[in-house]
């Protein structure tokens, strides 16, 4: 939402502001990192694509809300779709904006939520504390996100993780899971989604209670945050063909699941560390580096085991303690 040419501040008048407000008769209320959110429009579409999103956290309970978003549709020749949050006022005519206006609704909740930081990164909770996952668009935070909630994590967020300025607490986000064309993909190829296009980014939107648990809906502590980082010579596509060495960290170990894990992987033990409380970490070393990724999946799904991070390159032992 930083393109100045989609989505650009704008000058109202009082009565301008008066007219889009008294217009406004759709609403809807919401309870988000534990505040009242009110959403309203002149247009019941606006009001049903928020919700199909954040249904799970509609409020009935009525009561003044600590935030109002107002988008206004304007039809004719000059369609524009104006928004209003507190006193700042925004107006866009781009057309994917104009089709999707809860981009722009989601994007306001996260920037006029105060009591938040929020995290460019996917979230996951097991056992009532978040593993968050963070990194630049691409690099597989949904990803990581979709096989971590398929294995029985339970979703908080699939864009940002939202946490309390005070407490530290990680909230859930409520959205789908926006799964790109990629190694995700075929988790959700049967599910029922919604295919969308924004910028020339295509993704598959799927309700994460598909694909695994629904998001708890109050804050809980952190267990993890995992940077995900790209390959320094970029020359890599895809995460299949490496050296042999790999990095793995999972949230449960046993000597039955040791065992399978390096007889299904073809690996011998190289080092480890379960230094972390619940994560457990295997350096290995591969014979069949093209057949790991299939294999660890399986002897994990075989056993329960939820794998967290997977790291391989084609580096030595002691590049993995590097920075």
């Amino acid at each position: 939402m930083n393109d100045s040419e989609e989505l650009r501040r704008a000058e109202v008048t009082r009565a301008e502001r008066e007219r889009m407000e008294a217009a406004a008769r759709e609403r809807a209320d919401y309870v988000i990192c534990g505040r009242r959110l009110r959403v309203a429009s002149n247009s019941a579409r606006v009001i049903a694509d928020f919700d199909s999103m954040y249904a799970g956290f509609r409020s009935e309970e009525g009561g003044a809300p600590d935030t109002t978003l107002l988008c206004n549709l304007s039809h004719g020749p000059n369609r524009c779709a104006t928004f209003m949050a507190g006193d700042v006022t925004y107006r866009s005519m781009h057309p994917a904006i104009l089709d999707n206006t809860v981009t722009v609704l989601r994007y306001l909740t996260t920037v006029h939520t105060r009591t938040h930081y929020f995290v460019h990164a996917g979230c996951v909770s097991r056992g009532g504390r978040a593993v968050v996952i963070a990194g630049h668009s691409g690099l597989g935070k949904t990803t990581l996100t979709t096989f971590l909630v398929s294995r029985g994590m339970a979703f908080m967020s699939d864009e940002h993780a939202a946490i309390s300025r005070e407490t530290g607490m990680v909230w859930p986000v409520p959205y789908r899971l926006g799964v790109r064309p990629g190694p995700a993909a075929e988790l959700v190829e049967p599910l029922p989604g919604t295919p969308v296009e924004y910028g020339g980014d295509r993704k598959k939107l799927v309700d994460a209670a598909h694909v695994g648990t629904r998001a708890p809906q109050e804050g809980v502590p952190p267990r993890a945050f995992v940077f995900l980082t790209r390959r320094a010579d970029g020359g890599v596509s895809t995460a299949r063909k490496f050296g042999g060495l790999v990095r793995v960290a999972f949230t449960a170990m046993n000597c039955g699941f040791s065992r399978a894990l390096l007889e299904e992987t073809r690996s011998e033990l190289v080092a480890e560390d379960d230094g972390c409380e619940g994560v457990f970490v295997r350096l290995l070393r591969t014979r069949a580096p093209d057949l790991f990724l299939d294999s660890l999946r399986r002897v994990s799904a075989e056993h329960g085991v939820a794998v967290v991070e997977i790291r391989h390159e084609d580096l030595s032992e002691s590049d993995f303690g590097a920075e």
